[in-house]
């Protein structure tokens, strides 16, 4: 599979949407990135549902003073034509837990995507944590 330009623009754009909704702590950008069936799996049992996802991610974010997260590499897998697909993110985060402990986290999210009447979505993110600290 290979992905058009327009759909790797479009799904770029949503990863980082996803990333500047976590930067600004703001549940007005980050949210509409997932699709209204979705799920998220990091530790433990996956999360489904997008108001399942929203109510875990604020509760979470209660837990930083602050965090900056970006998406260095991407790659992306859409059939033309198709309205699914697949990717690859990895994602580093540097942040100030409400402790005042500083951290770091380097990850690895295995993704499927969705298009909807709004645009490319997150149907399935899976976080695989390669360091924590």
């Amino acid at each position: 599979m290979s992905v058009s330009q327009q759909d790797h623009f479009e799904l770029s754009r949503l990863v980082e949407q996803y990333c500047d909704g976590v930067i600004q702590c703001d549940v007005d950008i980050w949210a509409p990135t997932w699709a209204d069936e979705s799920e998220w799996q990091m530790r433990g049992d996956p999360i489904v549902g997008k108001e399942a996802i929203v109510a875990y991610w604020l509760e979470a974010m209660d837990r930083f003073e602050w965090v900056v997260q970006t998406a260095p590499h991407s790659v992306f897998h859409v059939a033309e034509g198709a309205d699914t697909g697949t990717g690859r993110v990895i994602a580093q985060e540097t942040f100030k837990r409400a402790d005042g402990v500083l951290g770091n986290l380097v990850a690895v999210y295995e993704d499927e995507y969705v298009r909807t009447a709004d645009g490319w979505k997150f149907a399935v993110r899976r976080l695989d944590i390669k360091h924590f600290g």
